[in-house]
C-alpha cells in the first residue's frame, strides 16, 4: 500500500482516515472464504513448541517442509 506523506502537525482526520486505511488493508489480506495465493513468495509456519521456522513448498506435487 502507498500511503500519502504524514501532515507537519498531528491531525486528527488524518490519522482517521489513516487508520481506516490500513484496517481496510489488513482486513483485505485475511477474508474468510477466498483463495490464498502465495506466488513467489514463502509460507513460513513456526513451531509452537520448539520455536522452529519452516519453509512450505509444493515441488512436483508433494508437500514439502524445510527448516530455516
Amino acid at each position: 500500500m502507498n500511503f500519502a506523506p504524514a501532515p507537519d502537525a498531528y491531525d486528527r482526520r488524518n490519522e482517521a482516515s489513516f487508520r481506516a486505511l490500513v484496517k481496510g488493508g489488513i482486513d483485505g489480506c485475511f477474508r474468510r472464504g477466498q483463495d490464498v495465493e502465495v506466488g513467489a513468495g514463502r509460507l513460513i509456519l513456526k513451531d509452537r513448541v520448539t520455536g522452529a521456522r519452516y519453509a512450505i513448498a509444493m515441488v512436483s506435487g508433494t508437500l514439502t517442509a524445510v527448516a530455516l
